[in-house]
């Protein structure tokens, strides 16, 4: 009886230990996953995660009025997994204040292909440029705010806003002059 219990101990023995050692080898690394002003990080955002092994995907989700810029490493993907993990790391979800500019075509023109164009643009950057474009007999008069140039770029935006083209009936030559 007593072999047999020394034999069933050895191999108990034995086995814990190659599971110990198995263990030992493996480091845990902490990831942390924050959220400036105006968003949050949706999905598991203190994650323990084995070295070498990969982390599950965590997302910045932007709060209305606001857009996701980038992680505080210079990734811009907004859904993101840590792929490989050799250290611990926290990075930071970057959201900055939006506002929507609107272009609107009055009647008989466009804005380029279209009668309105919206962009999202963050606080105090600049939107796009974009074109009035008149249709056939007409011409470009004005935008909304007075500005008479027919392209249009809206500078250190700083609130939601909408301009208006404005088009009139193109004069016509006197053909007798």
């Amino acid at each position: 009886m007593k072999k047999k219990f020394n034999l069933f101990f050895g191999i108990f023995f034995a086995f814990t230990c190659l599971i110990m050692l198995a263990s030992c080898g493996k480091k845990a690394y902490q990831l942390n996953f924050i959220a400036s002003i105006g968003g949050s990080v949706e999905g598991e955002v203190s994650q323990s995660v084995n070295k070498g092994e990969d982390a599950t995907a965590v997302t910045a989700k932007a709060d209305a009025g606001y857009v996701f810029v980038q992680w505080s490493d210079g990734s811009v993907a907004a859904t993101r997994t840590e792929v490989g993990v050799e250290a611990d790391k926290t990075v930071c979800a970057i959201f900055e204040r939006a506002f929507t500019v609107t272009f609107v075509a009055g009647e008989n023109g466009k804005i380029g292909e279209d009668q309105s164009v919206s962009q999202v643009v963050c606080f105090q950057k600049n939107t796009s440029t974009v074109e009035a474009i008149p249709n056939k007999g007409y011409v470009f008069v004005k935008w909304s705010d007075g500005d008479t140039s027919a392209t249009k770029t809206v500078y250190g935006v700083t609130s939601n806003k909408t301009l208006t083209a404005t088009f009139a009936l193109a004069p016509v030559e006197n053909p007798k002059a």
